[in-house]
């Protein structure tokens, strides 16, 4: 846009000055003949002015006056056309000048042309660069975000997958913790069935231990009737106090025999204190025969 409007300032200022020349040199033509077309009307006009003095008979000294005054018009002609010949020197000197000085015009304006030129072609080269330096920023910049959002799902996959490993492993630990805890749960249930087995063990070694002893205590203190049978068998139900004193003794399963029933009831009365359980060693062989009663079977042979 701005290369058409110089071309057309060009174009124009080319035309005036065209016809500035055109101009001055039609003024130059006709001052040149309208100098060298008025010489012949006033010679035609002296010649037919001297032809009728000559006709009229005029004095010598009116010719001679005449002709001098023809003659200053001559020079003042000559005169005249001296001048108008130097004026047209000077406009050709001057129409020369100015043409020197469109010339001048012209090359300088050619020049700004140029310089118009290389400063519009180094703008559209700065332009251009502005628009390719923009251009690679605005690639850069999305090169970045792409490179920013490819390494946002990056860190998000790790963490995903981390909190993943980590819920995994929290899994795994709470499992391996569960199977620990029901490993030791179990340890510690099979512990105590083996402690409670063990105690009943203890329990019922010091509760056999006790009426063995109790049994052998009333053996050797019993008096049984002459003539009883010897397969007699009686069960008694015996109550004790702390110290295995025999507070009470009641036949609960018969012999057969009352002799040999009462026989047993008294051989229990005879072995009071009974031989009891250790009370610290075992408390539960101890409960058994001082919190209630217990049963004692009581043989003849």
């Amino acid at each position: 846009m701005s290369n058409r409007r110089d071309r057309l300032s060009k174009a124009s200022k080319s035309k005036a000055y065209g016809a500035a020349i055109l101009i001055h040199v039609l003024l130059l033509a006709t001052m040149i003949f309208s100098f060298a077309s008025k010489p012949k009307e006033e010679k035609a006009f002296d010649a037919d002015k001297i032809d009728t003095i000559a006709a009229s008979a005029v004095d010598e000294k009116e010719l001679a006056k005449q002709l001098k005054a023809i003659k200053d018009q001559d020079d003042k002609r000559e005169a005249d056309r001296q001048e108008r010949l130097e004026e047209l020197a000077e406009l050709a000197k001057q129409e020369e000048q100015s043409k020197k000085e469109i010339e001048d015009l012209q090359k300088q304006k050619d020049e700004q042309i140029k310089e118009t030129e290389r400063l519009e072609q180094q703008r559209k080269e700065i332009a251009l660069k502005k628009k390719e330096d923009e251009e690679r920023a605005e690639k850069e910049r999305l090169e970045r975000e792409e490179e920013a959002k490819k390494e946002r799902e990056r860190l998000a996959k790790v963490k995903r997958e981390r909190e993943l490993a980590e819920k995994k492993q929290r899994e795994e630990e709470a499992k391996r913790e569960a199977a620990r805890q029901a490993f030791e749960e179990q340890l510690a249930q099979e512990q105590r069935e083996v402690a409670d087995r063990r105690a009943r063990e203890r329990t019922t070694t010091a509760t056999q231990g006790a009426l063995a002893k109790i049994g052998e205590k009333i053996r050797r203190l019993r008096t049984i009737t002459p003539g009883i049978e010897p397969w007699r068998s009686s069960i008694v139900d015996v109550r004790v106090n702390a110290r295995g004193d025999v507070l009470s003794v009641t036949t609960v399963k018969s012999s057969g025999d009352p002799r040999y029933d009462q026989n047993s009831e008294s051989a229990v009365y005879k072995a009071s204190p009974l031989p009891l359980p250790d009370q610290t060693q075992y408390p539960d062989a101890y409960k058994q025969f001082v919190d209630g009663s217990f049963e004692l079977e009581i043989k003849a042979d």
